[in-house]
């Protein structure tokens, strides 16, 4: 959706229609998309599952947001639910980078859980229903999103790093960030 802001601005209901741009076409081995989140610096997280209801295979996914790019599969595994699927990403760590934690969310609403057979799609009471979370560390990313410089002598981290035990944090990060950036930015050049 390339107008969204629009949409929210125009009253309730609105006039304005809302207006798409290209359709961005990955290959997810076979998933669906379950849900798509990024984080401040416009990288994302996937969660790709099956999509013909046996919630059989999952993945997790990184993209730098750009639409050419295709998202590149984590190593991070998913194992399967016994009575669910994983659905949601709690947030997503800035930067998106090996070592990183992600929260996931199951969706158990097929589960019964207090042996009286009812779930939370047929008749249990909201205040008992509830959804498993379970946290990952993410692996197999690399610098595909082009994380943060490696810490070399050429590094603006490392030259800096004599001046973080001086009280100089600001400049270290900045600066770090800055490098971050420029390396991002030459990537979607090409």
């Amino acid at each position: 959706m390339t107008n969204f802001s629009s949409l929210t601005s125009d009253g309730n209901p609105g006039t304005t229609a809302a207006t798409f741009g290209s359709p961005i076409e990955w290959n997810l081995e076979g998933n669906g998309i379950r849900e798509i989140r990024k984080n401040a610096d416009d990288q994302y997280l996937v969660i790709s599952g099956s999509s013909d209801g046996t919630d059989s295979s999952f993945g997790l996914y990184a993209w730098d947001g750009v639409p050419a790019d295709p998202p590149i599969l984590t190593s991070t595994s998913l194992p399967p639910i016994e009575d669910g699927a994983w659905e949601g990403i709690v947030s997503v760590p800035d930067p998106v980078v090996d070592g990183a934690t992600v929260e996931l969310v199951e969706d158990n609403g097929d589960t019964i859980w207090y042996a009286d057979g009812f779930t939370s799609k047929n008749g249990l009471a909201p205040d008992l229903q509830k959804d498993l979370g379970r946290t990952f560390t993410l692996a197999g990313i690399g610098d595909a999103l082009g994380g943060p410089p490696p810490d070399t002598p050429e590094s603006p981290l490392t030259i800096l790093l004599p001046l973080l035990a001086a009280g100089v944090v600001a400049a270290a990060v900045l600066t770090r960030r800055r490098a971050s950036a420029a390396r991002v930015d030459r990537r979607r050049r090409h």
